[in-house]
């Protein structure tokens, strides 16, 4: 078996690196703290090796403590590494929220990212009813959940579902935003139901507050669930809106003008008076640096397993042994 290089020859492991508010959002992070758990598998792996090559014990109990030592540590290893993977896929994720909690969002803690806090309108308005967070815009109460750390290079998406209820009333042209960066340069990245008919409705995107939206070209159903991703590239000011995506190269559009020089402190829900009204239920909220991982799944916003979880795991290899060598005994 091949050694790992020399300890002056790896990074330090910084302090900051193994708390769980940090690992989560930090890519350096989570890169140091994936290559000391590949470390802790190597390690593991020179005792397994040592466990089938010599005899432990005494007498005919020796084969069987060998046997059930390796179990326990192949069971370990495989802790070790699913953890190792989850970490590395949590890499640029800055909020992940499935709303499992029915009740008020203000004040509720996503599984990656700040808590919700009220930041203008009527209190507790905003209800999570069933994992979706209900949106009226006859409400007022605006709420935001602040990344770790302000985001101001590279490239930054959120993603949601969205169901829209059809309004029953197709007369106005007062349409708000619904969802934004915060910044305290002002609201960016704005989405909104941009245009509706009795045959459906559009979402529309624009950068800043003053730009005129970027209408989607066709129409989509009341009542249907849609994947709405948008991405703003730090580099050129630009910000982009999908429906249902499989990869950036599908149907988009994009804002009309560059929003450039600011920062994004978090993501914000928002309601304001509109005509008609709109009613929308959001569930399976995204936010990360990298377009893949908001494309919802199963596993995309799967937390990285709570210490407690990885010693639990690693005791059910340890029983599996005391087990095997009790049977043995008697």
């Amino acid at each position: 078996m091949s050694h790992p290089p020399p300890r002056a020859a790896r990074p330090a492991i910084e302090r900051r690196c193994f708390t769980r508010k940090t690992i989560k959002g930090d890519d350096d992070c989570d890169a140091k703290a994936a290559e000391r758990i590949l470390q802790l598998v190597y390690f593991v792996g020179i005792i397994q090796e040592q466990a089938t090559t010599h005899s432990l014990g005494k007498g005919k109990d020796r084969p069987m403590i060998a046997i059930s030592l390796k179990r326990a540590l192949g069971a370990l290893t495989f802790t070790l590494l699913v953890f190792c993977f989850s970490v590395q896929s949590q890499a640029g994720i800055l909020l992940s929220d499935d709303f499992e909690n029915d009740g008020t969002l203000n004040g509720q803690s996503p599984s990656i990212g700040g808590k919700w806090k009220r930041v203008s309108g009527t209190a507790n308005q905003i209800q999570v009813i069933d994992n979706r967070v209900r949106l009226s815009d006859a409400d007022t109460e605006d709420v935001t959940s602040l990344f770790d750390d302000d985001v101001d290079e590279g490239k930054l998406y959120y993603a949601f579902n969205v169901i829209v209820t059809d309004p029953g009333k197709y007369t106005g042209t007062d349409s708000e935003y619904f969802a934004h960066w915060k910044s305290d340069e002002g609201h960016k990245s704005l989405t909104e139901v941009a245009a509706f008919s009795a045959s459906g409705w559009r979402p529309g995107h624009r950068a800043n507050t003053s730009e005129d939206s970027t209408v989607w070209g066709s129409d989509l159903d009341y009542g249907t669930d849609y994947r709405i991703v948008v991405g703003y590239n730090f580099s050129n000011g630009k910000s982009t809106l999908w429906v249902d995506p499989t990869s950036k190269s599908d149907t988009s559009i994009t804002s009309t003008e560059s929003e450039e020089d600011f920062d994004a402190e978090g993501f914000n829900f928002r309601q304001s008076n509109s005509t008609p009204n709109q009613q929308l239920s959001i569930g399976n909220l995204r936010v990360a640096k990298k377009f893949d991982q908001v494309l919802y799944s199963s596993s995309a916003g799967a937390a990285v397993p709570e210490p407690s979880m990885l010693i639990t795991l690693s005791l059910i290899g340890i029983l599996g042994f005391a087990h095997t060598r009790r049977r043995r005994v008697h």
